[in-house]
């Protein structure tokens, strides 16, 4: 009994922390939380960020920006390309945005013609079966490189199966950023069109969700920032 009274007494005196968070840059309201410091965090974070992605159009001015994002007004580089027209992909990216111990947060695009949307995504896959992969002839070959490019298809089979042993993400090139040395993915979803050339065009930011990211672990949404429907 004495100690519900002091629990009691603790409440009173000390409320809990309030979850309301926002990301004014899109209109955003915490609609979801696991963890009330973690996504209060991440508002913080991303409060000026402008949620540009790779292949956008309209939002984002230049390449720079597409493969970057804000983090308190700091602008992270999140994105290093590994391959280009090789292992099936026209580009493969990996993150560098957060540190990730034992696995590796790992893009793929592939244009698929002008009139089709291009495959983008996200995976999380084991550092070392990434490495292993990365071993095998004649290795990636990035788009600056002046030696002749090999078939699209090279490695590709064993690139797939590398991929299918982890885990998708997103239909998208979702950054990694860190929230108290942890990494999480900040997934985007958006009004938005295909156009041209297979590029997105986002209209309207209308959801980020924070996933904490982990070893040998489905990944998990820790926050979920949305529109407020109007009454």
């Amino acid at each position: 009994m004495r100690h519900i009274t002091l629990i009691l007494f603790l409440l009173l005196c000390f409320p809990l922390q309030s979850i309301s968070a926002e990301i004014a840059a899109h209109g955003l309201t915490l609609s979801y939380s696991r963890d009330a410091r973690i996504c209060g965090e991440a508002s913080k974070l991303l409060s000026d960020d402008k949620s540009c992605r790779p292949f956008d159009v309209g939002r984002c001015v230049s390449d720079e920006e597409t493969s970057s994002i804000l983090v308190r007004g700091e602008r992270l580089f999140v994105f290093e390309e590994i391959a280009a027209n090789e292992y099936g992909y026209t580009r493969v990216y990996r993150s560098i945005g957060s540190s990730l111990n034992g696995f590796a947060i790992i893009y793929v695009q592939r244009f698929q013609g002008d009139n089709f949307p291009r495959l983008v995504e996200t995976w999380k896959v084991d550092a070392s079966d990434f490495d292993e992969v990365m071993k095998l002839s004649p290795g990636p070959i990035s788009s600056k490189s002046w030696v002749p490019y090999p078939s699209r298809e090279t490695n590709a089979l064993e690139f797939d199966k590398m991929l299918k042993r982890g885990e998708k993400l997103t239909d998208e090139w979702s950054p990694v950023i860190d929230i108290f040395g942890e990494p999480y993915l900040i997934e985007r979803e958006c009004s938005g069109r295909e156009v041209y050339g297979g590029y997105y065009v986002c209209n309207r930011v209308i959801k980020l969700t924070v996933k904490k990211l982990t070893k040998g672990k489905k990944t998990v949404p820790y926050c979920q920032f949305s529109k407020v429907k109007k009454k």
